[in-house]
Protein backbone atom coordinates (compact mmCIF):
# COMPACT_ATOMS: atom_id res chain seq x y z
CA UNK A 1 0.00 0.00 0.00
CA UNK A 2 2.56 2.33 1.19
CA UNK A 3 4.63 1.72 -2.74
CA UNK A 4 0.84 2.61 -4.22
CA UNK A 5 0.33 5.24 -2.34
CA UNK A 6 4.12 6.62 -3.28
CA UNK A 7 3.31 5.81 -6.98
CA UNK A 8 -0.57 7.91 -6.93
CA UNK A 9 1.97 10.88 -5.08
CA UNK A 10 4.55 11.10 -7.66
CA UNK A 11 1.51 10.76 -10.35
CA UNK A 12 -0.19 13.66 -8.80
CA UNK A 13 3.28 15.70 -8.63
CA UNK A 14 4.12 15.23 -12.81
CA UNK A 15 0.04 15.38 -13.53
CA UNK A 16 0.12 19.08 -11.71
CA UNK A 17 3.71 19.61 -12.93
CA UNK A 18 2.29 19.19 -16.84
CA UNK A 19 -0.93 21.53 -15.57
CA UNK A 20 1.66 23.89 -14.75
CA UNK A 21 3.81 23.44 -17.86
CA UNK A 22 0.59 23.94 -20.44
CA UNK A 23 -0.72 27.57 -17.96
CA UNK A 24 3.48 28.29 -18.24
CA UNK A 25 3.06 27.87 -22.29
CA UNK A 26 -0.37 29.76 -22.46
CA UNK A 27 0.93 32.70 -20.46
CA UNK A 28 3.83 32.79 -22.80
CA UNK A 29 1.40 32.79 -25.67
CA UNK A 30 -0.78 35.12 -24.12
CA UNK A 31 2.40 38.19 -23.61
CA UNK A 32 3.73 37.19 -26.73
CA UNK A 33 0.55 38.02 -28.28
CA UNK A 34 -0.08 41.22 -26.42
CA UNK A 35 3.58 42.53 -27.11
CA UNK A 36 3.06 41.79 -30.78
CA UNK A 37 -0.16 43.12 -31.19
CA UNK A 38 1.72 46.43 -29.17
CA UNK A 39 4.40 46.87 -31.76
CA UNK A 40 2.04 46.21 -34.27
CA UNK A 41 -0.05 49.27 -33.13
CA UNK A 42 3.20 51.13 -32.85
CA UNK A 43 4.45 50.45 -36.14
CA UNK A 44 0.52 51.51 -37.17
CA UNK A 45 0.84 54.76 -35.33
CA UNK A 46 4.46 55.33 -36.56
CA UNK A 47 3.37 54.46 -40.23
CA UNK A 48 0.08 56.68 -39.89
CA UNK A 49 1.33 59.62 -37.81
CA UNK A 50 3.94 60.71 -41.25
CA UNK A 51 1.08 59.85 -43.48
CA UNK A 52 -1.42 61.86 -41.79
CA UNK A 53 1.08 65.05 -41.54
CA UNK A 54 2.43 64.71 -45.46
CA UNK A 55 -1.46 64.43 -46.48
CA UNK A 56 -2.16 67.41 -44.79
CA UNK A 57 0.77 69.71 -46.16
CA UNK A 58 -0.41 68.83 -49.47
CA UNK A 59 -3.91 69.65 -49.23
CA UNK A 60 -2.65 72.91 -47.59
CA UNK A 61 -0.54 73.74 -50.55
CA UNK A 62 -2.83 72.61 -52.75
CA UNK A 63 -5.50 74.99 -51.46
CA UNK A 64 -2.68 77.90 -51.29
CA UNK A 65 -2.37 77.00 -54.94
CA UNK A 66 -6.34 77.03 -55.70
CA UNK A 67 -6.37 80.32 -53.79
CA UNK A 68 -3.43 81.72 -55.98
CA UNK A 69 -0.69 82.21 -53.76
CA UNK A 70 2.68 81.95 -54.63
CA UNK A 71 3.96 78.57 -55.55
CA UNK A 72 6.94 79.29 -52.66
CA UNK A 73 4.78 80.44 -50.03
CA UNK A 74 2.70 77.49 -51.10
CA UNK A 75 5.89 75.07 -50.13
CA UNK A 76 7.44 77.32 -47.60
CA UNK A 77 4.13 77.72 -45.12
CA UNK A 78 3.03 73.79 -44.61
CA UNK A 79 6.75 73.17 -44.37
CA UNK A 80 7.67 75.60 -41.56
CA UNK A 81 4.50 74.74 -40.13
CA UNK A 82 5.58 70.98 -39.27
CA UNK A 83 9.51 71.75 -38.58
CA UNK A 84 8.29 74.11 -36.12
CA UNK A 85 5.56 71.82 -34.29
CA UNK A 86 7.99 69.31 -34.72
CA UNK A 87 10.83 71.03 -32.41
CA UNK A 88 8.32 72.53 -30.35
CA UNK A 89 6.81 69.09 -29.22
CA UNK A 90 10.35 67.78 -29.17
CA UNK A 91 11.61 70.47 -26.91
CA UNK A 92 8.54 69.99 -24.73
CA UNK A 93 8.89 66.28 -24.30
CA UNK A 94 12.65 66.31 -23.85
CA UNK A 95 13.95 67.29 -20.21
CA UNK A 96 17.18 68.78 -21.28
CA UNK A 97 16.56 70.17 -25.02
CA UNK A 98 19.92 69.96 -26.75
CA UNK A 99 20.71 73.89 -28.26
CA UNK A 100 20.11 72.68 -31.43
CA UNK A 101 16.60 71.74 -31.29
CA UNK A 102 15.97 75.31 -29.08
CA UNK A 103 17.76 76.77 -32.14
CA UNK A 104 15.39 75.19 -34.83
CA UNK A 105 12.73 75.97 -32.81
CA UNK A 106 13.60 80.00 -32.83
CA UNK A 107 14.57 80.15 -36.60
CA UNK A 108 11.59 77.66 -37.72
CA UNK A 109 8.75 79.84 -35.61
CA UNK A 110 10.20 82.79 -36.45
CA UNK A 111 10.17 82.28 -40.32
CA UNK A 112 6.48 80.95 -39.84
CA UNK A 113 6.06 84.13 -38.60
CA UNK A 114 7.87 86.08 -41.18
CA UNK A 115 5.81 84.40 -43.81
CA UNK A 116 2.29 85.12 -42.14
CA UNK A 117 3.29 89.13 -40.92
CA UNK A 118 5.31 89.84 -44.75
CA UNK A 119 1.97 90.12 -47.02
CA UNK A 120 0.44 92.56 -45.14
CA UNK A 121 3.64 94.38 -44.30
CA UNK A 122 4.62 94.45 -47.97
CA UNK A 123 0.88 95.87 -48.72
CA UNK A 124 1.16 98.70 -46.20
CA UNK A 125 4.71 99.65 -47.69
CA UNK A 126 2.82 99.85 -51.30
CA UNK A 127 0.05 101.75 -50.15
CA UNK A 128 2.29 104.11 -48.19
CA UNK A 129 4.63 104.68 -51.08
CA UNK A 130 1.59 104.74 -53.11
CA UNK A 131 -0.19 107.41 -51.30
CA UNK A 132 3.66 109.44 -51.19
CA UNK A 133 3.04 109.74 -54.74
CA UNK A 134 -0.21 110.80 -54.99
CA UNK A 135 -0.08 113.43 -52.75
CA UNK A 136 2.79 115.36 -55.64
CA UNK A 137 0.36 114.22 -58.09
CA UNK A 138 -3.18 115.36 -56.67
CA UNK A 139 -1.33 119.24 -55.22
CA UNK A 140 -2.06 121.75 -57.97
Amino acid sequence: MEGEAAVGLIGLGIVIFLISIVFAIIVFIVKLAISLLILALGLLIVAVIPMAIGWIAYETYKAFIDNEFQTNRAIIFPTLTVITAASLSLTYYVPYSPPLLVFILFISGGSLVGTLAYPYIRRRQLIKKYQEEEKYLIEP
